[in-house]
């Protein structure tokens, strides 16, 4: 908005702001550039391979991986470098870090950027810049004798939009360079953008393992409990209701209640215990039965140091009754063997195909045979499991090598399996086909293999992400990694190459488990008997490679202690379709996806939105823009392929943003040439173009576009843009005063004065009536030399 004298060029512009608020502190991710497609507006000519993808290798010590431009930048002529997440998989980026070249000297130092902008773009045309980096001289190269990687320099911006295209161009280098010279580029997100999840099914929400540790996954984030009984080095299992409370929990040998005491006839499931059933990879899982309220309690011992010989290890359940001693329930049976055959120290469990009844599966030991049981309405199909014999023997030394774990994908459709190995048959990781709707287990394939001696390295764990797409392994002893697998990559070579190490843990890394949170967890311990006080989490495990960001730290146990194990549980409890959305600000299209859709036939939606006039969807993965700021609770009613309907309901908060106004664009030309931009409200978040993050921006004698970026408290971002320029030639005169009055017969007087006059010859009044287009109205004489008040009128007929 702005009111306007025209004297000769001469403006006076008005302009107004609104108030605005304050951004919140942020966590951010690790990189997210991964699996996308990289390029650039130009590269090198070189011998070495200097090409875009070069900047997105994670090679940060590589002194020949980079990417370099085949120009100087300039502002007419920049350089530029970008990134494509895919289609689908757009990226709401609020921090990125560059790498100067490893070890740079000479031109590749001198080619670093000085002067760039960060841009983000939906359809690699039209783009938006997010930030303005303007005399970054300060370049580390790291150190070739150590091999200390160049220093990460990063750079938050204000985003509250997903893009599929990031692009940095530069207009300036460092010092002159003949090219541009960039050695590593990394990306990253908010951490609470990445995904806002609800799980329904809360039967694994209590978790107890080790030394009397616990986890509560009923709160946000998930919390430690120290009121559990159990002290186990490997195999446990927790059952709770829909609810999240706990019913019981094991170690394969005794049940506890919820009460936390030892259940009636909850003692020695097995008739044996040579070496304690506790000490078991996998001792037990925990299954509900055909009954309400009954559940089957499935237990191996261990068979470590068992002489096979001699003695032979089944595998057995029991029946857990929770309707009798008001509600602690007891075992009504146990020690119920199933099979003839000894049994390794791995079970899974998982829905059938049906999404009713569930595969109990084992792995027999010395065998190349996995068997299936399935649970009915009428209970255990003990006289008919699915036999399949596929797995390399599980060969004897000490029996230490029958432990690892065994694990379905939550989905039904793979298996994975650690196994120890020895000194001939080597440790290693494998994958399997699982077919849900007969218990068909197939096409074996090792993914890893060591050839190291016993205690050198040990494959032990193993999970998939609650999307399927990805495998996890982890080993004890002297390596302590974390190896991820990309599901997705095509057959099972191209699997077993796309092999990730995503972590070293601090100690042995020992079961991985997913969570009701969407995380998956790692038991860690100093030796397996000596225990740690916290547990590792791989924090977004459906991501690729580091960008899955494990860390030790996952959750601090109050005192307790992890050690190799973690719970068994039905792997579907944890693969219910749950609600994911993001862009929660006002006037942006809020996306809606599920963590998968494997079962289900079709879904609705109502977003609780009837004012927007589009309430309702069909889609798998719509978006909604709702029509004002508000609290929504958007309601999902799934259909399944059995025929079965269930609803979920998401609440969904959506923020204001701020309301950005920096005026019409302004010409200066009286002196002093400045003019200060200021977008009110102090306590604010802002950042302008110029890299000026102060709530008022100053403009002296100089012209330009100016952009500002609020972002308030909600982390909700607008912006906008004014124009400053500068008079060609500044007409000696001050102007004192001008008004202009509207008179009863409808014509315009106009008054102004001035101060002082310099050769003044005359004054052009001008008028419009778009501000844009103007017309001539009239030629007023000046006073020529003046150093007094003169006063002008005119009237506008």
């Amino acid at each position: 908005m702005k009111n306007i004298l025209s004297v000769g060029k001469f403006f006076i512009c008005l302009s107004f702001l609104l108030p605005l608020q304050i951004m919140a502190q942020q966590e951010y991710t690790t990189d997210l550039c991964n699996d996308g497609i990289a390029s650039a507006s130009s590269v090198r000519v070189h011998s070495t391979d200097f090409s875009a993808g070069k900047a997105f290798d994670d090679a940060i010590i590589d002194n020949t991986s980079a990417w370099q431009a085949s120009n100087p930048p300039s502002v007419v002529n920049p350089e530029w470098i970008m990134y494509d997440f895919g289609e689908g998989n757009e990226k709401k980026i609020t921090k990125y870090g560059m790498r100067a070249k490893a070890f740079s000297t000479g031109d590749d130092l001198y080619s670093c950027p000085k002067d760039w902008t960060f841009e983000a773009s939906n359809d690699g045309l039209n783009w938006t810049v997010l930030g303005t980096v303007v005399g970054h001289t300060a370049w580390n190269i790291g150190n070739s004798s150590d091999k200390t990687p160049p220093k990460l320099y990063e750079f938050t911006i204000t985003n509250n939009q997903a893009y599929r295209y990031y692009r940095i161009v530069i207009t300036a280098n460092r010092n002159n360079g003949p090219y541009v010279s960039i050695g590593e580029i990394e990306m990253m997100s908010n951490i609470e953008d990445i995904t806002y999840t609800d799980y329904e099914d809360k039967r694994a929400n209590i978790w107890y393992f080790g030394n009397n540790a616990g986890i509560s996954f009923n709160t946000e984030p998930p919390t430690a409990i120290t009121d559990g009984q159990l002290v186990a080095r490997e195999g446990c299992a927790t059952i709770c209701d829909t609810s999240g409370n706990i019913l019981f929990y094991t170690d394969g040998l005794t049940v506890w209640n919820k009460a936390h005491t030892i259940m009636e006839n909850g003692t020695m499931l097995m008739d044996h215990n040579p070496s304690g059933a506790p000490h078991a990879t996998q001792s037990g899982v925990i299954t509900p039965s055909p009954q309400d309220s009954v559940y089957y309690v499935f237990s191996i011992p261990s068979v470590e140091y068992i002489n096979l010989g001699t003695y032979n290890i089944y595998f057995r359940y029991a029946t857990v009754d929770m309707r009798l001693n008001g509600g602690l329930g007891k075992v009504i049976e146990k020690n119920i063997q199933i099979g003839n055959e000894s049994a390794s120290e791995r079970i899974t469990a998982v829905a059938h195909a049906n999404n009713r009844h569930i595969w109990v599966i084992t792995h027999l030991h010395n065998k190349n045979t996995f068997y299936a049981y399935l649970i009915t309405e009428s209970g255990i199909d003990i006289a008919n499991p699915v036999v399949s014999n596929l797995s390399a023997d599980h060969a004897r030394y000490n029996n230490q090598y029958n432990v690892g774990c065994l694990k379905s994908s939550p989905d039904g459709k793979k298996l994975a399996m650690a196994y120890w190995g020895d000194g001939s048959t080597y440790s290693r990781f494998e994958l399997f086909d699982f077919d849900p709707a007969t218990g068909i287990i197939s096409n074996q394939y090792t993914l890893l293999e060591y050839s190291s001696p016993y205690f050198r390295i040990s494959p032990y764990g193993v999970e998939f992400s609650p999307d399927g797409s990805k495998l996890y392994g982890s080993t004890l002893a002297k390596n302590k990694e974390i190896y991820q697998w990309d599901l997705n990559a095509g057959d099972n070579t191209q699997i077993k190459n796309s092999r990730t190490l995503i972590a070293t843990a601090s100690n042995n890394a020992g079961a991985l488990q997913l969570a009701p949170d969407g995380r998956i967890y790692c038991a860690l311990s100093k030796d397996g008997n000596t225990s740690l006080d916290r547990v590792g989490v791989i924090k977004f495990p459906n991501l690729k490679g580091k960008a899955a960001m494990y860390t030790d730290f996952g959750i601090d146990l109050k005192g307790k202690g992890s050690r190799q194990g973690f719970p068994n549980f039905v792997q579907s409890f944890l693969y219910r379709s749950a609600i994911k959305a993001s862009s929660f600000c006002f006037g942006d299209s809020t996306q809606f996806s599920l963590s998968n859709t494997y079962m289900l036939s079709s879904v609705e939606w109502d977003f609780d939105d009837v004012a927007s006039g589009h309430n309702t969807s069909t889609s798998f993965s719509p978006k909604h823009k709702f029509s004002s700021v508000g609290i929504y609770n958007v309601k999902l009613t799934r259909y399944y392929t059995d025929g079965t309907t269930d609803i979920v309901f998401h609440v969904v908060n959506i923020n204001p943003i701020p309301i950005v106004d920096l005026g019409s664009d302004t010409i200066l030309c009286t002196k002093p040439l400045t003019i200060t931009l200021d977008a009110q409200n102090s306590g604010s978040s802002f950042l302008w173009n110029t890299g000026h993050t102060g709530q008022q921006l100053t403009v002296t004698n100089d012209t330009g576009t100016y952009i500002v970026n609020v972002v308030n408290e909600y982390s909700c971002l607008s912006s906008d843009t004014v124009r400053v320029d500068i008079c060609s030639e500044l007409l000696p005169i001050t102007l004192y005063s001008f008004d202009a009055e509207c008179k009863d017969d409808n014509n315009v007087l106009i008054k102004w004065q001035t101060a002082s006059e310099i050769n003044n010859d005359y004054f052009l009044l001008e008028r419009a009536f778009n501000r844009n287009d103007f017309d001539k109205i009239a030629t007023i004489s000046g006073s020529g030399n003046s150093n007094t008040l003169v006063e002008y009128e005119y009237t506008d007929i």
